[in-house]
């Protein structure tokens, strides 16, 4: 069943409702800085967004960030890589 607040039900409305839901949690094993963890989880997310959009732009898009904040951070990874 689907239902809107409008009186016709828009693309919009149906790509909400079938959209695929992110897994949000991750496993904690031990304590770490949290500086660190942050970095991991931003890493881990740049580089499965460049992998599937291939472009800054795209990935930037996708993480609804600006594109600047992407290439800034891939710019941080390349210099201390993990």
């Amino acid at each position: 069943v689907i239902t809107s607040q409008k009186s016709v039900i828009e693309k919009d409305d149906l790509l909400e409702m079938i959209k695929p839901q992110v897994q949000t949690s991750f496993e904690i094993t031990e304590i770490v800085p949290l500086k660190e963890a942050v970095e991991e989880i931003e890493r881990q997310l740049l580089q499965k967004a460049m992998a599937k959009y291939k472009t800054t732009r795209a990935a930037a898009k996708a993480l609804k960030v600006n594109q600047s904040t992407v290439v800034k951070k891939l710019k941080k990874l390349r210099q201390c890589p993990h």
